[in-house]
C-alpha cells in the first residue's frame, strides 16, 4: 500500500526553481525588467502550439474526406 500523505518525502517544494511549467515562480521573476517580454513569449508559444494542433487536425480531416 502507499504511504500516508503526511509522511515527509525529503523534498521541499520551496527549493525547486520551477514547481511546474505553468505558473509557479519566484516574485523576482515578475519584477525583472523583461517580465512583459517573457510573459508575452510564453503566450505566443502556447498560441502557436494550439494553432499547430488545429492545423494538423484540419489536415487529418482533409485526408479522410479525400478517401
Amino acid at each position: 500500500m502507499g504511504r500516508s500523505a503526511h509522511v515527509p518525502t525529503g523534498r521541499n517544494p520551496d527549493h525547486s526553481r520551477h514547481m511546474n511549467d505553468r505558473g509557479f515562480h519566484f516574485i523576482e521573476d515578475d519584477l525583472a525588467d523583461s517580465w512583459v517580454e517573457d510573459w508575452a513569449g510564453v503566450g505566443v508559444r502556447e498560441l502557436e502550439a494550439l494553432l499547430a494542433k488545429h492545423a494538423a487536425f484540419l489536415g487529418f480531416l482533409e485526408t479522410t474526406e479525400a478517401d
